[in-house]
Protein backbone atom coordinates (compact mmCIF):
# COMPACT_ATOMS: atom_id res chain seq x y z
CA UNK A 1 0.00 0.00 0.00
CA UNK A 2 1.35 3.41 -0.98
CA UNK A 3 1.67 6.43 1.30
CA UNK A 4 -0.87 8.28 -0.83
CA UNK A 5 -3.47 5.57 -0.20
CA UNK A 6 -2.70 5.55 3.53
CA UNK A 7 -3.04 9.32 3.78
CA UNK A 8 -6.34 9.24 1.88
CA UNK A 9 -7.65 6.51 4.19
CA UNK A 10 -6.76 8.62 7.20
CA UNK A 11 -8.39 11.73 5.70
CA UNK A 12 -11.66 9.91 4.97
CA UNK A 13 -11.87 8.46 8.48
CA UNK A 14 -11.15 11.85 10.03
CA UNK A 15 -13.75 13.60 7.87
CA UNK A 16 -16.49 11.01 8.53
CA UNK A 17 -15.86 9.83 12.11
CA UNK A 18 -13.48 12.19 13.89
CA UNK A 19 -9.92 12.06 15.26
CA UNK A 20 -10.21 8.98 17.52
CA UNK A 21 -11.45 6.64 14.77
CA UNK A 22 -8.94 8.28 12.44
CA UNK A 23 -6.01 7.36 14.71
CA UNK A 24 -7.13 3.75 15.23
CA UNK A 25 -8.04 3.20 11.57
CA UNK A 26 -4.78 4.70 10.29
CA UNK A 27 -2.80 2.48 12.67
CA UNK A 28 -4.58 -0.68 11.48
CA UNK A 29 -4.19 0.35 7.83
CA UNK A 30 -0.48 1.00 8.29
CA UNK A 31 0.47 -2.02 10.42
CA UNK A 32 -2.13 -4.62 9.44
CA UNK A 33 -3.68 -7.16 11.82
CA UNK A 34 -3.18 -6.20 15.47
CA UNK A 35 -4.58 -7.37 18.84
CA UNK A 36 -6.23 -4.89 21.18
CA UNK A 37 -3.22 -4.39 23.55
CA UNK A 38 -0.91 -3.43 20.67
CA UNK A 39 -3.50 -1.02 19.28
CA UNK A 40 -3.76 0.71 22.67
CA UNK A 41 0.02 0.88 23.01
CA UNK A 42 0.81 2.15 19.50
CA UNK A 43 -2.09 4.61 19.23
CA UNK A 44 -1.48 6.28 22.59
CA UNK A 45 -5.23 6.31 23.29
CA UNK A 46 -7.12 5.00 26.28
CA UNK A 47 -8.51 1.47 26.23
CA UNK A 48 -12.10 2.75 26.27
CA UNK A 49 -11.45 5.04 23.31
CA UNK A 50 -9.88 2.23 21.28
CA UNK A 51 -12.76 -0.15 22.01
CA UNK A 52 -15.34 2.45 21.02
CA UNK A 53 -13.44 3.25 17.82
CA UNK A 54 -13.27 -0.44 16.91
CA UNK A 55 -17.01 -0.82 17.56
CA UNK A 56 -17.72 2.10 15.24
CA UNK A 57 -15.49 0.69 12.50
CA UNK A 58 -16.99 -2.80 12.76
CA UNK A 59 -20.53 -1.40 12.85
CA UNK A 60 -19.86 0.54 9.63
CA UNK A 61 -18.12 -2.43 7.94
CA UNK A 62 -14.70 -0.72 7.99
CA UNK A 63 -12.89 -3.31 10.12
CA UNK A 64 -12.92 -7.08 10.56
CA UNK A 65 -11.83 -9.34 13.37
CA UNK A 66 -10.68 -12.94 13.75
CA UNK A 67 -9.76 -15.25 16.60
CA UNK A 68 -6.38 -16.94 16.34
CA UNK A 69 -4.92 -19.45 18.87
CA UNK A 70 -1.67 -18.39 20.52
CA UNK A 71 -0.66 -21.10 22.97
CA UNK A 72 -3.49 -21.87 25.38
CA UNK A 73 -5.35 -18.63 24.62
CA UNK A 74 -7.43 -17.22 21.79
CA UNK A 75 -6.28 -13.79 20.66
CA UNK A 76 -8.65 -11.49 18.75
CA UNK A 77 -6.98 -9.66 15.87
CA UNK A 78 -8.48 -6.58 14.21
CA UNK A 79 -7.85 -5.50 10.63
CA UNK A 80 -8.94 -2.40 8.72
CA UNK A 81 -10.78 -2.87 5.41
CA UNK A 82 -9.01 -0.35 3.17
CA UNK A 83 -11.34 -0.88 0.24
CA UNK A 84 -14.45 -0.29 2.35
CA UNK A 85 -12.96 2.94 3.73
CA UNK A 86 -12.13 4.27 0.26
CA UNK A 87 -15.64 3.36 -0.93
CA UNK A 88 -17.20 5.84 1.51
CA UNK A 89 -16.37 8.76 -0.76
CA UNK A 90 -18.72 7.17 -3.34
CA UNK A 91 -21.79 7.62 -1.14
CA UNK A 92 -23.01 10.62 -3.15
CA UNK A 93 -23.06 8.81 -6.50
CA UNK A 94 -24.62 5.76 -4.84
CA UNK A 95 -27.49 7.81 -3.46
CA UNK A 96 -28.01 9.44 -6.86
CA UNK A 97 -28.31 5.98 -8.42
CA UNK A 98 -30.96 5.04 -5.88
CA UNK A 99 -32.92 8.23 -6.60
CA UNK A 100 -32.86 7.45 -10.34
CA UNK A 101 -34.18 3.93 -9.73
CA UNK A 102 -36.50 4.25 -6.72
CA UNK A 103 -37.08 7.97 -6.17
CA UNK A 104 -37.30 9.42 -2.65
CA UNK A 105 -38.47 6.28 -0.84
CA UNK A 106 -35.34 4.36 -1.78
CA UNK A 107 -33.24 7.36 -0.77
CA UNK A 108 -34.85 7.44 2.67
CA UNK A 109 -34.12 3.76 3.27
CA UNK A 110 -30.53 4.06 2.04
CA UNK A 111 -29.86 7.08 4.25
CA UNK A 112 -30.92 5.16 7.36
CA UNK A 113 -28.81 2.13 6.37
CA UNK A 114 -25.74 4.32 5.73
CA UNK A 115 -26.11 6.21 9.00
CA UNK A 116 -26.45 3.02 11.06
CA UNK A 117 -23.90 0.92 9.15
CA UNK A 118 -25.85 -2.28 9.87
CA UNK A 119 -29.56 -2.25 10.60
CA UNK A 120 -32.39 -4.76 11.07
CA UNK A 121 -35.79 -4.35 9.35
CA UNK A 122 -37.35 -3.78 12.77
CA UNK A 123 -34.94 -0.93 13.55
CA UNK A 124 -35.51 0.50 10.07
CA UNK A 125 -39.27 0.56 10.67
CA UNK A 126 -38.68 2.39 13.94
CA UNK A 127 -36.67 5.04 12.07
CA UNK A 128 -39.50 5.40 9.53
CA UNK A 129 -42.21 5.80 12.26
CA UNK A 130 -43.92 2.69 10.91
CA UNK A 131 -46.98 2.96 13.15
CA UNK A 132 -47.76 6.48 11.92
CA UNK A 133 -47.59 5.53 8.23
CA UNK A 134 -50.66 4.75 6.15
CA UNK A 135 -51.21 1.28 4.70
CA UNK A 136 -50.22 2.45 1.22
CA UNK A 137 -46.99 4.00 2.47
CA UNK A 138 -46.11 0.81 4.36
CA UNK A 139 -46.72 -1.28 1.26
CA UNK A 140 -44.61 1.11 -0.83
CA UNK A 141 -41.68 1.04 1.58
CA UNK A 142 -41.90 -2.76 1.74
CA UNK A 143 -41.79 -3.06 -2.05
CA UNK A 144 -38.82 -0.68 -2.28
CA UNK A 145 -36.93 -2.59 0.44
CA UNK A 146 -37.59 -5.90 -1.36
CA UNK A 147 -36.33 -4.38 -4.61
CA UNK A 148 -33.15 -3.07 -2.98
CA UNK A 149 -32.41 -6.52 -1.53
CA UNK A 150 -33.31 -8.35 -4.74
CA UNK A 151 -31.05 -6.07 -6.79
CA UNK A 152 -28.33 -6.52 -4.13
CA UNK A 153 -27.98 -2.81 -3.35
CA UNK A 154 -28.53 -3.91 0.24
CA UNK A 155 -27.15 -7.24 1.40
CA UNK A 156 -27.58 -9.31 4.52
CA UNK A 157 -24.71 -9.43 6.99
CA UNK A 158 -23.60 -12.89 8.01
CA UNK A 159 -21.20 -13.95 10.74
CA UNK A 160 -18.51 -14.74 8.18
CA UNK A 161 -18.62 -11.13 6.91
CA UNK A 162 -17.04 -9.93 10.15
CA UNK A 163 -13.94 -12.01 9.37
CA UNK A 164 -11.45 -10.74 6.81
CA UNK A 165 -10.98 -12.53 3.50
CA UNK A 166 -7.38 -13.41 4.42
CA UNK A 167 -8.48 -15.08 7.66
CA UNK A 168 -11.25 -17.03 5.91
CA UNK A 169 -8.82 -18.27 3.25
CA UNK A 170 -6.24 -19.29 5.87
CA UNK A 171 -8.90 -21.17 7.84
CA UNK A 172 -10.20 -23.01 4.76
CA UNK A 173 -6.65 -23.89 3.67
CA UNK A 174 -5.85 -25.23 7.13
CA UNK A 175 -9.01 -27.38 7.14
CA UNK A 176 -8.16 -28.72 3.68
CA UNK A 177 -4.60 -29.58 4.73
CA UNK A 178 -5.86 -31.44 7.83
CA UNK A 179 -7.80 -33.79 5.53
CA UNK A 180 -4.63 -34.70 3.63
CA UNK A 181 -2.24 -37.37 4.83
CA UNK A 182 0.83 -35.85 3.15
CA UNK A 183 2.12 -32.51 1.94
CA UNK A 184 -0.27 -31.22 -0.77
CA UNK A 185 1.04 -30.95 -4.30
CA UNK A 186 0.68 -27.91 -6.52
CA UNK A 187 -2.17 -29.58 -8.39
CA UNK A 188 -4.07 -30.26 -5.15
CA UNK A 189 -3.62 -26.63 -4.02
CA UNK A 190 -4.91 -25.40 -7.39
CA UNK A 191 -7.89 -27.77 -7.15
CA UNK A 192 -8.73 -26.50 -3.64
CA UNK A 193 -8.66 -22.89 -4.86
CA UNK A 194 -10.91 -23.79 -7.79
CA UNK A 195 -13.40 -25.52 -5.48
CA UNK A 196 -13.44 -22.47 -3.23
CA UNK A 197 -14.21 -20.18 -6.18
CA UNK A 198 -16.95 -22.53 -7.43
CA UNK A 199 -18.50 -22.58 -3.96
CA UNK A 200 -18.54 -18.78 -3.82
CA UNK A 201 -20.07 -18.64 -7.31
CA UNK A 202 -22.80 -21.14 -6.34
CA UNK A 203 -23.64 -19.17 -3.19
CA UNK A 204 -23.96 -15.97 -5.23
CA UNK A 205 -26.09 -17.49 -7.97
CA UNK A 206 -28.45 -19.42 -5.70
CA UNK A 207 -32.13 -18.64 -6.08
CA UNK A 208 -32.79 -17.76 -2.43
CA UNK A 209 -31.15 -14.48 -1.51
CA UNK A 210 -29.62 -14.32 1.94
CA UNK A 211 -31.91 -12.18 4.08
CA UNK A 212 -35.10 -13.25 2.28
CA UNK A 213 -37.41 -16.09 3.26
CA UNK A 214 -40.41 -17.65 1.56
CA UNK A 215 -43.78 -18.83 2.78
CA UNK A 216 -46.82 -20.29 1.05
CA UNK A 217 -49.28 -17.55 0.10
CA UNK A 218 -52.80 -17.80 1.46
CA UNK A 219 -56.00 -16.19 0.21
CA UNK A 220 -55.80 -13.35 2.74
CA UNK A 221 -52.33 -12.31 1.63
CA UNK A 222 -52.62 -9.20 -0.57
CA UNK A 223 -48.91 -8.80 -1.17
CA UNK A 224 -47.91 -8.19 -4.77
CA UNK A 225 -44.50 -9.79 -4.20
CA UNK A 226 -45.52 -13.34 -5.10
CA UNK A 227 -43.60 -15.99 -7.03
CA UNK A 228 -44.56 -19.45 -8.20
CA UNK A 229 -42.41 -22.43 -7.17
CA UNK A 230 -43.72 -25.61 -8.77
CA UNK A 231 -47.43 -25.85 -8.03
CA UNK A 232 -47.24 -23.51 -5.02
CA UNK A 233 -47.58 -19.74 -4.90
CA UNK A 234 -44.97 -18.33 -2.54
CA UNK A 235 -44.52 -14.92 -0.92
CA UNK A 236 -41.02 -13.53 -0.34
CA UNK A 237 -40.50 -11.72 2.94
CA UNK A 238 -37.53 -9.98 4.51
CA UNK A 239 -35.99 -11.93 7.37
CA UNK A 240 -36.58 -9.71 10.40
CA UNK A 241 -33.71 -11.31 12.34
CA UNK A 242 -31.01 -10.36 9.81
CA UNK A 243 -28.88 -7.22 9.71
CA UNK A 244 -28.42 -5.44 6.37
CA UNK A 245 -25.74 -3.16 4.97
CA UNK A 246 -25.01 -1.25 1.75
CA UNK A 247 -23.31 -3.21 -1.04
CA UNK A 248 -21.08 -0.64 -2.78
CA UNK A 249 -19.83 -3.23 -5.29
CA UNK A 250 -23.30 -3.34 -6.82
CA UNK A 251 -23.31 0.43 -7.23
CA UNK A 252 -19.95 0.19 -9.02
CA UNK A 253 -21.61 -1.98 -11.64
CA UNK A 254 -24.34 0.56 -12.36
CA UNK A 255 -21.85 3.44 -12.41
CA UNK A 256 -19.70 1.43 -14.83
CA UNK A 257 -22.70 1.07 -17.14
CA UNK A 258 -23.29 4.84 -17.05
CA UNK A 259 -19.70 5.45 -18.16
CA UNK A 260 -20.09 3.00 -21.05
CA UNK A 261 -23.26 4.79 -22.16
CA UNK A 262 -21.41 8.14 -22.08
CA UNK A 263 -18.57 6.64 -24.13
CA UNK A 264 -20.92 5.34 -26.83
CA UNK A 265 -22.84 8.60 -26.89
CA UNK A 266 -19.57 10.49 -27.36
CA UNK A 267 -18.54 8.22 -30.24
CA UNK A 268 -21.94 8.25 -31.99
CA UNK A 269 -24.86 10.40 -30.82
CA UNK A 270 -27.61 10.53 -28.20
CA UNK A 271 -29.58 7.67 -29.78
CA UNK A 272 -26.52 5.41 -29.76
CA UNK A 273 -26.21 6.01 -26.03
CA UNK A 274 -29.96 5.40 -25.58
CA UNK A 275 -29.77 2.01 -27.31
CA UNK A 276 -26.75 0.91 -25.25
CA UNK A 277 -28.53 2.12 -22.11
CA UNK A 278 -31.55 0.03 -23.09
CA UNK A 279 -29.32 -3.01 -23.68
CA UNK A 280 -27.64 -2.70 -20.31
CA UNK A 281 -30.89 -1.90 -18.50
CA UNK A 282 -32.52 -5.06 -19.81
CA UNK A 283 -29.87 -7.33 -18.22
CA UNK A 284 -28.46 -5.28 -15.31
CA UNK A 285 -30.02 -7.65 -12.78
CA UNK A 286 -28.06 -10.55 -14.30
CA UNK A 287 -24.68 -8.82 -14.05
CA UNK A 288 -22.41 -9.73 -11.21
CA UNK A 289 -19.17 -7.70 -11.20
CA UNK A 290 -17.38 -4.90 -13.00
CA UNK A 291 -14.75 -7.32 -14.34
CA UNK A 292 -17.02 -9.40 -16.57
CA UNK A 293 -15.78 -9.83 -20.12
CA UNK A 294 -19.17 -9.52 -21.84
CA UNK A 295 -22.71 -8.54 -20.98
CA UNK A 296 -25.53 -11.12 -20.91
CA UNK A 297 -27.17 -11.55 -24.35
CA UNK A 298 -30.04 -9.22 -25.26
CA UNK A 299 -32.60 -9.75 -28.01
CA UNK A 300 -33.86 -7.11 -30.41
CA UNK A 301 -37.33 -7.25 -28.85
CA UNK A 302 -35.92 -6.63 -25.34
CA UNK A 303 -33.98 -3.60 -26.56
CA UNK A 304 -37.04 -2.16 -28.31
CA UNK A 305 -39.27 -2.52 -25.25
CA UNK A 306 -36.60 -1.07 -22.95
CA UNK A 307 -36.29 2.17 -24.92
CA UNK A 308 -38.05 5.22 -23.41
CA UNK A 309 -41.29 6.44 -24.92
CA UNK A 310 -39.89 9.85 -25.81
CA UNK A 311 -36.86 8.59 -27.76
CA UNK A 312 -35.82 10.29 -30.99
CA UNK A 313 -33.98 7.47 -32.68
CA UNK A 314 -35.55 8.08 -36.07
CA UNK A 315 -34.13 11.62 -36.05
CA UNK A 316 -30.55 10.42 -35.53
CA UNK A 317 -30.30 7.78 -38.26
CA UNK A 318 -30.76 7.82 -42.02
CA UNK A 319 -33.35 5.10 -42.71
CA UNK A 320 -32.15 2.86 -45.52
CA UNK A 321 -35.23 0.70 -46.05
CA UNK A 322 -37.56 2.00 -48.73
CA UNK A 323 -40.70 1.02 -46.84
CA UNK A 324 -39.83 3.08 -43.78
CA UNK A 325 -40.98 6.66 -43.41
CA UNK A 326 -39.44 8.75 -40.63
CA UNK A 327 -42.73 10.35 -39.72
CA UNK A 328 -44.76 7.13 -39.64
CA UNK A 329 -42.48 4.86 -37.59
CA UNK A 330 -43.62 4.23 -34.01
CA UNK A 331 -40.68 2.83 -32.10
CA UNK A 332 -43.08 1.18 -29.61
CA UNK A 333 -45.67 0.21 -32.18
CA UNK A 334 -45.08 -3.52 -31.73
CA UNK A 335 -44.59 -4.23 -35.44
CA UNK A 336 -41.54 -5.19 -37.45
CA UNK A 337 -41.02 -1.65 -38.73
CA UNK A 338 -40.06 -0.35 -35.27
CA UNK A 339 -37.64 -3.23 -34.79
CA UNK A 340 -36.12 -2.50 -38.19
CA UNK A 341 -35.13 0.98 -37.03
CA UNK A 342 -33.42 -0.41 -33.92
CA UNK A 343 -31.79 -3.15 -36.00
CA UNK A 344 -30.31 -0.58 -38.38
CA UNK A 345 -28.90 1.41 -35.47
CA UNK A 346 -27.45 -1.76 -33.92
CA UNK A 347 -25.69 -2.51 -37.20
CA UNK A 348 -24.20 0.97 -37.19
CA UNK A 349 -22.92 0.45 -33.63
CA UNK A 350 -21.67 -3.04 -34.48
CA UNK A 351 -19.51 -1.74 -37.35
CA UNK A 352 -18.09 1.14 -35.29
CA UNK A 353 -14.30 1.02 -34.94
CA UNK A 354 -14.63 0.84 -31.15
CA UNK A 355 -16.00 -2.73 -31.39
CA UNK A 356 -17.96 -2.32 -28.16
CA UNK A 357 -21.14 -3.98 -29.44
CA UNK A 358 -21.19 -7.30 -31.27
CA UNK A 359 -23.67 -9.94 -32.40
CA UNK A 360 -23.66 -13.25 -30.53
CA UNK A 361 -23.41 -15.71 -33.43
CA UNK A 362 -23.48 -18.74 -31.15
CA UNK A 363 -27.09 -17.96 -30.25
CA UNK A 364 -28.45 -17.79 -33.79
CA UNK A 365 -27.32 -14.23 -34.53
CA UNK A 366 -30.45 -12.67 -33.07
CA UNK A 367 -28.88 -11.53 -29.80
CA UNK A 368 -26.38 -8.80 -29.01
CA UNK A 369 -23.75 -8.27 -26.32
CA UNK A 370 -21.54 -5.46 -25.00
CA UNK A 371 -17.81 -6.23 -24.97
CA UNK A 372 -16.91 -4.99 -21.48
CA UNK A 373 -13.20 -5.74 -21.97
CA UNK A 374 -13.02 -3.48 -25.01
CA UNK A 375 -15.12 -0.81 -23.29
CA UNK A 376 -12.84 -0.83 -20.22
CA UNK A 377 -9.79 -0.45 -22.44
CA UNK A 378 -11.24 2.55 -24.28
CA UNK A 379 -12.48 4.19 -21.09
CA UNK A 380 -9.09 3.76 -19.42
CA UNK A 381 -7.11 5.09 -22.37
CA UNK A 382 -9.47 8.05 -22.79
CA UNK A 383 -9.10 9.02 -19.13
CA UNK A 384 -5.34 8.39 -19.07
CA UNK A 385 -4.52 10.50 -22.13
CA UNK A 386 -6.90 13.25 -21.05
CA UNK A 387 -5.23 13.38 -17.63
CA UNK A 388 -1.75 13.47 -19.16
CA UNK A 389 -2.70 16.27 -21.51
CA UNK A 390 -4.11 18.35 -18.66
CA UNK A 391 -1.26 17.72 -16.20
CA UNK A 392 1.83 17.49 -18.44
CA UNK A 393 0.74 19.10 -21.71
CA UNK A 394 -0.14 18.08 -25.24
CA UNK A 395 3.42 16.92 -26.06
CA UNK A 396 3.38 14.37 -23.25
CA UNK A 397 0.04 13.05 -24.45
CA UNK A 398 1.35 12.76 -28.01
CA UNK A 399 4.46 10.83 -26.94
CA UNK A 400 2.41 8.49 -24.72
CA UNK A 401 0.06 7.70 -27.62
CA UNK A 402 3.03 6.92 -29.89
CA UNK A 403 4.61 4.61 -27.30
CA UNK A 404 1.27 2.91 -26.67
CA UNK A 405 0.75 2.22 -30.38
CA UNK A 406 4.32 1.51 -31.56
CA UNK A 407 5.91 -0.15 -28.55
CA UNK A 408 9.55 0.28 -27.55
CA UNK A 409 11.41 3.15 -29.23
CA UNK A 410 14.56 5.19 -28.64
CA UNK A 411 14.61 8.97 -28.37
CA UNK A 412 15.50 9.52 -32.02
CA UNK A 413 12.65 7.36 -33.26
CA UNK A 414 10.28 9.12 -30.88
CA UNK A 415 11.43 12.50 -32.17
CA UNK A 416 10.84 11.36 -35.75
CA UNK A 417 7.29 10.12 -35.10
CA UNK A 418 6.37 13.06 -32.80
CA UNK A 419 7.84 15.63 -35.21
CA UNK A 420 9.80 17.20 -32.37
CA UNK A 421 13.49 17.96 -31.66
CA UNK A 422 15.32 15.22 -29.79
CA UNK A 423 16.09 17.62 -26.94
CA UNK A 424 12.38 18.31 -26.33
CA UNK A 425 11.52 14.61 -26.52
CA UNK A 426 14.14 13.73 -23.90
CA UNK A 427 12.83 16.42 -21.56
CA UNK A 428 9.23 15.21 -21.86
CA UNK A 429 10.16 11.53 -21.54
CA UNK A 430 12.23 12.10 -18.40
CA UNK A 431 9.34 14.01 -16.83
CA UNK A 432 6.99 11.10 -17.58
CA UNK A 433 9.55 8.63 -16.21
CA UNK A 434 9.70 10.62 -12.95
CA UNK A 435 5.97 9.96 -12.49
CA UNK A 436 6.17 6.25 -13.56
CA UNK A 437 4.26 6.70 -16.82
CA UNK A 438 7.21 5.66 -18.99
CA UNK A 439 9.80 2.92 -18.36
CA UNK A 440 13.31 2.43 -19.71
CA UNK A 441 14.83 -0.74 -21.21
CA UNK A 442 18.63 -0.99 -21.40
CA UNK A 443 20.04 -2.92 -24.38
CA UNK A 444 23.82 -3.66 -24.16
CA UNK A 445 25.91 -3.71 -27.33
CA UNK A 446 28.90 -5.43 -25.69
CA UNK A 447 29.40 -7.93 -22.90
CA UNK A 448 30.78 -5.40 -20.41
CA UNK A 449 27.40 -3.57 -20.31
CA UNK A 450 28.95 -0.14 -19.77
CA UNK A 451 26.46 2.72 -20.18
CA UNK A 452 28.33 4.22 -23.12
CA UNK A 453 28.01 0.98 -25.09
CA UNK A 454 24.29 0.58 -24.42
CA UNK A 455 21.29 2.06 -26.16
CA UNK A 456 18.03 2.73 -24.39
CA UNK A 457 14.45 2.06 -25.41
CA UNK A 458 11.45 3.82 -23.90
CA UNK A 459 8.14 2.02 -23.51
CA UNK A 460 4.88 2.31 -21.64
CA UNK A 461 2.31 -0.09 -20.19
CA UNK A 462 -1.32 0.89 -19.79
CA UNK A 463 -1.64 -1.08 -16.54
CA UNK A 464 1.47 0.53 -15.01
CA UNK A 465 0.40 3.98 -16.22
CA UNK A 466 -3.05 3.39 -14.74
CA UNK A 467 -1.52 2.59 -11.35
CA UNK A 468 0.64 5.72 -11.52
CA UNK A 469 -2.39 7.82 -12.44
CA UNK A 470 -4.37 6.26 -9.57
CA UNK A 471 -1.68 7.21 -7.05
CA UNK A 472 -1.75 10.81 -8.29
CA UNK A 473 -5.54 10.79 -7.86
CA UNK A 474 -5.10 9.57 -4.27
CA UNK A 475 -2.69 12.44 -3.66
CA UNK A 476 -5.10 15.01 -5.10
CA UNK A 477 -8.02 13.62 -3.07
CA UNK A 478 -5.95 13.84 0.10
CA UNK A 479 -5.12 17.47 -0.69
CA UNK A 480 -8.83 18.22 -1.12
CA UNK A 481 -9.67 16.69 2.26
CA UNK A 482 -6.82 18.66 3.83
CA UNK A 483 -8.21 21.86 2.35
CA UNK A 484 -11.68 21.04 3.74
CA UNK A 485 -10.15 20.50 7.19
CA UNK A 486 -8.23 23.79 6.89
CA UNK A 487 -11.37 25.72 5.92
CA UNK A 488 -13.28 24.28 8.90
CA UNK A 489 -10.41 25.03 11.28
CA UNK A 490 -10.13 28.59 9.98
CA UNK A 491 -13.76 29.25 10.86
CA UNK A 492 -14.03 26.93 13.88
CA UNK A 493 -15.23 29.70 16.21
CA UNK A 494 -17.97 30.71 13.82
CA UNK A 495 -19.06 27.08 13.37
CA UNK A 496 -19.13 26.60 17.15
CA UNK A 497 -21.29 29.72 17.43
CA UNK A 498 -23.82 28.36 14.93
CA UNK A 499 -24.15 25.18 17.02
CA UNK A 500 -25.35 27.09 20.07
CA UNK A 501 -28.98 26.47 20.93
CA UNK A 502 -29.92 30.15 21.07
CA UNK A 503 -28.37 30.84 17.66
CA UNK A 504 -30.16 27.88 16.09
CA UNK A 505 -33.48 29.20 17.40
CA UNK A 506 -32.81 32.82 16.40
CA UNK A 507 -30.62 33.35 13.32
CA UNK A 508 -30.74 37.12 13.84
CA UNK A 509 -28.04 36.71 16.50
CA UNK A 510 -25.58 36.23 13.65
CA UNK A 511 -24.06 39.46 12.35
CA UNK A 512 -23.99 40.28 8.61
CA UNK A 513 -20.27 39.50 8.58
CA UNK A 514 -20.96 36.07 10.13
CA UNK A 515 -23.61 35.32 7.51
CA UNK A 516 -21.26 36.30 4.68
CA UNK A 517 -18.51 34.12 6.17
CA UNK A 518 -20.90 31.16 6.45
CA UNK A 519 -22.04 31.62 2.87
CA UNK A 520 -18.44 31.78 1.66
CA UNK A 521 -17.60 28.64 3.65
CA UNK A 522 -20.62 26.80 2.21
CA UNK A 523 -19.62 27.73 -1.35
CA UNK A 524 -16.04 26.62 -0.77
CA UNK A 525 -17.12 23.31 0.74
CA UNK A 526 -19.51 22.65 -2.15
CA UNK A 527 -16.71 23.26 -4.66
CA UNK A 528 -14.36 20.93 -2.77
CA UNK A 529 -16.96 18.19 -2.41
CA UNK A 530 -17.81 18.47 -6.10
CA UNK A 531 -14.14 18.05 -6.95
CA UNK A 532 -13.96 14.98 -4.72
CA UNK A 533 -16.96 13.43 -6.51
CA UNK A 534 -15.45 14.06 -9.94
CA UNK A 535 -12.10 12.59 -8.92
CA UNK A 536 -13.79 9.57 -7.36
CA UNK A 537 -15.57 8.82 -10.65
CA UNK A 538 -12.14 8.63 -12.24
CA UNK A 539 -10.88 6.45 -9.36
CA UNK A 540 -13.84 4.13 -10.04
CA UNK A 541 -12.52 3.62 -13.56
CA UNK A 542 -8.83 3.34 -12.63
CA UNK A 543 -9.22 1.01 -9.63
CA UNK A 544 -12.58 -0.78 -9.73
CA UNK A 545 -13.21 -1.17 -13.47
CA UNK A 546 -9.84 -1.24 -15.28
Amino acid sequence: MSDYELNLTRAILGDHFGPVVESVGHLLARKGRLPLPLIVRDSGLKLKQVREALVVMIQHNLATWAEAPMGPRLIVFYQASIRAILMRQRIGDSLKTIVDLHDGDGLTIMNHVLVQGKITPEALKAKLDWKKLTVNRRLLYTEVLHALIRLRFIEAVQHSDSVSVDDRVMKEDAEAKDKLSAMPSAAEITKAKKLRMEKAEAEYQQGNLVGMKRKIADSSDTSALKIRVGSFEMVEEVDETMHFRVNFERFNLYLRNHQIVDLVQERTNRSGGAIVRAMLGAVEEKMRSTHEENSPPVTLVQITHQLPKDNRITEDIELSTAGLDRGEVDIHGGDNRSQDVVRQFLEVLRHDSGNILYRDELRGGGQFRINFTRARQQLTERLLFSYLEEKFGILSCRIMRILNEKGKMDDKQLAKFALLPVKDVRKVVHELMAHNFVSLQEIPKTADRTPITCFYLFFTSVSVSTDACLQLHYKELTNLYSRMFYERTLRSRLLAKTQREDVQQDQSLLSPADKRALEALENTMNLLQGSILRLDRQVLLLRDIA
